[in-house]
């Protein structure tokens, strides 16, 4: 029978997040008084939470709130670096101090707006216990880093004397159970989680229970009005951050696995019939497969792109110009089809003919002088009737992103100078990066 504590949390938990809630909804609570406090792993393939009964009577249920969305948030940000494989290094319990201070400080930046949702005008607060470890200050001083990945934390660790010094105390509980907790310099225990090291068949079952319950909510109309809906999902979905070599493999390969399309076209080797009976021969219509993507390039005065981003973009794009035809429409405040007329761009009035990209066409598009950027007409209508593979070349910085009708598939292509993180409503994201930058 569950603790009547998490009871009270759980219902709690239910009036500020539906998603949070159908999270822990797929997760089985054990109590195991052989853990100081509590821990979200995967045990006989099932999500489990044990947790430790006197410890969670100590905790108040809004801060209980705030530890299991800290848990949560270790699974969708996808920290695998807790494993057997990695477990040997002597620094693995660095790299957990700092994946825990991405969390907190995560938990704390949105600590107003995480429970938020469309409607609801009171202010909800996510609280988590003052002890746990936060980004230093000096961090985002000394590097001018406001969203960092926890690599970025552990590199600046690595070389910097914390002022608070944190214990890592190790545990081998018996149910399959090994990790470590951390403790202060007085060895009192810090009130957050134990962190569990898995193997590969574990991080594999991790991610899919992720997946699945992802799925089931967004069926939920309320559910997907929330922030912390919104926040998660956008996680999943945050550009990466790769190298110049990368980065160009991973565009197409998604290109490659996500584009096909229907095309009709005309033959000699077929006749058609409708003339051939009054003694005309002309050319049949014959039906094949013949992939074609559109891309949707940025050019706002709000972009943020350098010519030579946007020249490496498109020298990716024109590499499988070979395979695939590629129809380029263009977005500012408004969407257009290009024109090329004397090696000039202009805006055609026709927006059923499209524009058929050649090698080069990237010299000549130019930035708008509008600095807004609106994606509904591109979303919301022009793609209505398409399947085909969509790629959007962008700095990011759209104003009705929220409004997006989901269309699948979407590569978002962003622009490597942008400082902010990009959350897409739908689809993957890459982040690209010029050479030498």
């Amino acid at each position: 029978m569950m603790n009547e504590k998490w009871k009270e949390v759980l219902s709690l938990l239910w009036e500020r997040s539906r998603f949070v809630a159908y999270f822990f909804q797929a997760v089985q609570f054990a109590e195991n008084n052989n853990l100081p406090s509590l821990s979200l792993i995967i045990y006989t393939s099932r999500l489990y939470l044990f947790y430790n009964k006197e410890f969670v009577q100590k905790i108040q249920p809004i801060e209980l709130i705030g530890l299991l969305v800290h848990e949560m948030l270790h699974i969708v940000l996808n920290h695998n670096h807790r494993s057997y494989q990695t477990k040997n290094i002597k620094d693995i319990y660095l790299q957990n101090l700092a994946q825990d201070m991405i969390v907190n400080s995560y938990i704390d930046r949105h600590r107003k707006t995480f429970f938020s949702k469309k409607g609801r005008y009171e202010v909800i607060e996510i609280s988590i216990p003052k002890e746990l470890p936060r980004i230093p200050e000096n961090f985002f001083n000394e590097t001018g880093t406001s969203d960092p990945c926890w690599e970025e934390v552990y590199k600046w660790l690595k070389n910097k004397p914390l002022q608070k010094q944190f214990k890592f105390n190790e545990i081998n509980e018996g149910q399959n159970i090994e990790g470590f907790f951390f403790s202060d310099e007085d060895n009192n225990m810090i009130p957050t989680g134990v962190h569990v090291f898995n193997n590969e068949k574990e991080l594999i079952d991790i991610d899919s229970k992720c997946k699945h319950i992802i799925f089931f909510a967004e069926k939920d109309d309320e559910c997907k009005e929330e922030r912390a809906y919104q926040e998660i999902t956008g996680i999943i979905n945050k550009a990466q951050k790769t190298d110049n070599s990368s980065w160009k493999n991973l565009i197409k390969s998604i290109i490659d696995f996500s584009s096909q399309s229907n095309e009709w076209f005309y033959t000699y080797s077929k006749f058609n019939r409708r003339y051939f009976s009054n003694g005309i021969y002309t050319a049949g219509r014959a039906f094949k497969e013949k992939q074609f993507i559109t891309v949707a390039i940025d050019v706002s005065g709000s972009m943020v792109m350098n010519p030579d981003e946007i020249e490496v973009a498109f020298g990716v794009i024109e590499d499988m110009t070979r395979k695939y035809k590629i129809h380029l429409v263009c977005l500012d405040e408004e969407l257009f089809i290009p024109e090329k007329i004397d090696n000039t761009f202009y805006r055609s009035k026709n927006l059923k003919k499209g524009y058929i990209y050649k090698k080069g066409d990237w010299k000549f598009i130019k930035s708008g002088t509008g600095g807004t950027t609106f994606f509904a007409p591109l979303f919301n209508n022009y793609m209505k009737s398409h399947h085909e593979m969509l790629v959007v070349i962008t700095d990011g910085y759209i104003y009705d992103l929220n409004i997006l009708k989901k269309y699948t598939p979407t590569l978002w292509v962003i622009s490597g100078n942008r400082t902010e993180p990009f959350y897409p409503p739908f689809g993957q994201v890459v982040s690209i990066k010029a050479l030498g930058a």
